[in-house]
């Protein structure tokens, strides 16, 4: 009790103390000049941000992101007038005419303050080389079909049994879609990737493949291609490599539980 006591009476003593007011230096303003600094900035950069992209003129035009696509002939197809105001571009217009190239997903534009206009683009992925008489052409999963590049020819499965002509109509069918699949289940694997070279669509046996070595007929039918395919590399870890690819002409994969082998 005492203790409180003593407390209390320093509190109340602190109290009565004479309160000093404190001069003012004027720091409480400088919070609110920082604000309207920046906001100065900000509006000052803004308006040249605006100034420069309006008076900028395009002296230069790149190309990124083309691997498979020709950069001088997409630059040739966006047809971008050198001297032309960056204000006077219609860049929807170049967006929309990059992305009429077969190779091109999507493009966007980019325009440097210094006058260069980056057109950067996000090609398409092919997944397979359609194959049709003496047609050929590269198809991506959405069925896009895109004529063979001059250079970094991918390394794709020849797919049959979808028209390739013409060019500009999208494969967009359920064969596709099982084809896509398989080759997707194909490709997660290396002892898959490696060992079929050749896939085709047959429309009663679905699909239906070619190993690379002795050129023996696999068939996948319709669906279900993990499983099937996680067979095929059992079998060949297996059986083909006890008895040897030449043993055999056919494997059919459809029927669960079983591999039904014609032997040659």
């Amino acid at each position: 009790m005492t203790l409180f006591g003593l407390k209390r009476k320093k509190k109340a003593a602190a109290e009565n103390r004479p309160v000093r007011k404190k001069k003012s230096s004027g720091k409480g303003f400088k919070p609110l000049a920082y604000i309207l600094l920046l906001i100065v900035i900000i509006l000052g950069s803004v308006t040249a941000g605006l100034y420069l992209s309006k008076n900028t003129i395009i002296n230069k035009v790149a190309i990124d992101g083309a691997k498979m696509a020709d950069p001088a002939q997409i630059e040739q197809i966006v047809n971008i007038p050198i001297g032309i105001k960056a204000d006077s571009l219609d860049v929807m217009e170049v967006i929309s005419r990059a992305e009429s190239v077969p190779f091109v997903r999507s493009a966007s534009v980019h325009i440097t303050p210094t006058g260069t206009l980056r057109l950067n683009l996000i090609e398409r992925t092919p997944v397979a080389l359609l194959v049709n008489g003496d047609a050929m052409a590269l198809v991506d999963s959405d069925g896009m079909k895109m004529p063979i590049p001059k250079k970094n020819k991918p390394d794709l499965p020849l797919l049959y049994g979808f028209s390739v002509l013409p060019m500009e109509d999208a494969i967009n069918n359920e064969a596709f879609e099982f084809a896509v699949a398989f080759i997707h289940a194909m490709k997660a694997d290396r002892i898959r990737d490696i060992t079929i070279s050749e896939i085709g669509w047959h429309a009663e046996n679905g699909i239906i493949a070619l190993t690379r070595e002795n050129g023996i007929q696999l068939t996948f039918g319709k669906g279900d291609f993990e499983r099937k395919l996680a067979n095929w590399q059992e079998f060949y870890r297996t059986i083909a490599a006890e008895k040897g690819m030449a043993a055999f002409r056919s494997l059919d994969f459809r029927f669960e539980g079983q591999i039904v082998a014609t032997t040659s």
